[in-house]
Formats: structure tokens, sequence, C-alpha cells
């Protein structure tokens, strides 16, 4: 739905990216302080995220800055949940 262009991933480095993003942990203190304020802005409005009625913007807007989720294409989920790294 969204059309941007989508490459393929392994699961796991899919897993690992979010877990960095999420904590900050094994990347350059700029870009740490760039997911954070990314994580920021999307606990602020999670309506952008995924509109009024999913399941991740619900979560988010329930759970704030302790959760980063977005469902994408194929069935995939991922969630951050920067507190547990």
């Amino acid at each position: 739905g969204c059309s941007i262009p989508t490459h393929g991933i392994a699961l796991r480095a899919l897993a690992r990216g979010f877990a960095r993003f999420g904590s900050g942990a094994g990347l350059a203190p700029q870009r740490a302080a760039a997911a954070q304020r990314l994580r920021a802005a999307v606990a602020a409005a999670p309506l952008m995220v995924g509109g009024s009625a999913r399941f991740d913007t619900l979560l988010m807007a329930r759970l704030g800055e302790r959760a980063f989720v977005k469902v994408g294409a194929e069935g995939v989920y991922c969630a951050a949940l920067p507190h547990l790294g």
C-alpha cells in the first residue's frame, strides 16, 4: 500500500536492525541520537505510522516511547522495546 520499494533482507538482519534502532546499541553516536529523535517523533504522532485503527498505532499511542512498532508487507511485524535493548 505505501509503494516504497522493498528489498529482501534476512530475518536475523531485520531483527538486529530494529534492536539497534530501538536501543542505539551498536550505532555510531550520531545515528543513535537520530534514532532516538525518530522514536520520539513517532511517539508524539503515532497516527502518522499506520492510521487510527491499526494495532501498531494503538500500541504506540498507549506506550509512547517505550515501544516502536510497525507492520510491513508480507506479514512482517517488527517491534523495538528500547528499555529491553
